[in-house]
C-alpha cells in the first residue's frame, strides 16, 4: 500500500474558480487527484486503477497488452447530456501506461487552474461534469498525447 498526500497544494492553483471549488467537487474533492499517482508507477508497463467499489467478474489479462494505447477509461454514460462532445471518464476504472512526464503535465494542468465557469477546462466545455475539476467526469478529450 502506498500512502500519499494529494500531488499539489490547493493554494498553489492559479485559477480562482478552480482553487475555490476543487475541494468540494464531485464525491471526494481534491483527494480524487491521488489517482494521478498511478502515472508514477513506472516500474510497471501498464496500470489498471480500480476504485474499491469495483466488482471484477472476468480476468483482466488482455488489458495489460493494449499496445499503442497509453490511456483508456470506461465511459460514464449516466453523466452524458445532450450535446456532449465526448463520453465522461468514469474515474474508478482507468488503464494507463505510467509515465513521469505525463504525471507532471497533469499536475501542472491542475496547478494552472484554467477551469472556467460555464465552459470548464480551457473554455473548451471539456470536463463540465460532476467531478470534472479532478479526474472523475472529465471528458476523454481533456488528456491526450
Amino acid at each position: 500500500m502506498l500512502e500519499r498526500d494529494i500531488p499539489l497544494d490547493i493554494n498553489d492553483i492559479q485559477g480562482d474558480y478552480l482553487r475555490e471549488r476543487i475541494a468540494k467537487n464531485g464525491c471526494c474533492g481534491a483527494t480524487e487527484l491521488l489517482k494521478l499517482y498511478a502515472w508514477r508507477l513506472t516500474d510497471y508497463h501498464r496500470v489498471v486503477h480500480l476504485d474499491m467499489d469495483s466488482l471484477l467478474l472476468q480476468p483482466l489479462d488482455e488489458l495489460f497488452d493494449l499496445s499503442g494505447k497509453d490511456f483508456l477509461y470506461t465511459c460514464d454514460y449516466g453523466m452524458m447530456t445532450r450535446g456532449s462532445k465526448a463520453c465522461p471518464v468514469q474515474g474508478g476504472f482507468l488503464i494507463l501506461k505510467p509515465n513521469e512526464e505525463d504525471f507532471k503535465r497533469l499536475v501542472n494542468t491542475v496547478k494552472l487552474g484554467d477551469f472556467r465557469a460555464g465552459s470548464a477546462w480551457g473554455g473548451e466545455h471539456i470536463g463540465w461534469y460532476w467531478g470534472g475539476m479532478t479526474i472523475q467526469g472529465t471528458e476523454g478529450g481533456c488528456y491526450s498525447e
